[in-house]
């Protein structure tokens, strides 16, 4: 019995990755992840000091109210734990806020957000209140500032 086998041509060609294909993937891969992780971080952050500007939405409606109607800012005894402003500032809290952390300066209504967890633990932001200067008796906007940097601060009251 003859058989008419044919050997089996070598071939030159792979199956799989070289291991500088499997480096070069692996770095592009590093060079991506170095860039989208400090932008997602920030994100993050921005997302966690708009709730703390959020949460101060009522107590900035309510010093707005109190300079329209007095035209002058709340003393001390009014920001006070007891007082009108005071109370209200120690009832709001968030996740990111820590409790009792929102206080007001007496007789410029200086909001300081102090925030107790999340990627901006440990400081703060400052809503400073400005008064139209036409009748001075009338707040027009919050601007911010703060230990949470600028590139986390809400683009409502930045200026």
């Amino acid at each position: 019995m003859h058989t008419n086998a044919h050997p089996i041509p070598a071939s030159n060609s792979h199956a799989g990755f070289t291991l500088i294909e499997l480096m070069i993937v692996t770095v592009i891969i590093g060079i991506l992840a170095a860039i989208a992780i400090p932008s997602y971080l920030n994100y993050i952050g921005k997302s966690q000091t708009v709730e703390g500007f959020t949460v101060s939405n009522g107590l900035r409606s309510e010093i707005a109210a109190h300079v329209w109607e007095n035209k002058r800012f709340p003393n001390a005894a009014e920001v006070a734990v007891t007082g009108i402003i005071g109370r209200q500032a120690n009832l709001l809290d968030g996740k990111y806020v820590a409790q009792n952390g929102i206080s007001v300066t007496p007789n410029t209504g200086i909001i300081t957000v102090n925030f107790d967890a999340g990627n901006i633990a440990g400081k703060t932001l400052v809503l400073t209140p400005e008064i139209n200067p036409l009748n001075n008796q009338q707040v027009i906007q919050w601007v911010c500032s703060g230990t949470v940097g600028r590139d986390k601060l809400p683009a409502s009251c930045q200026i």
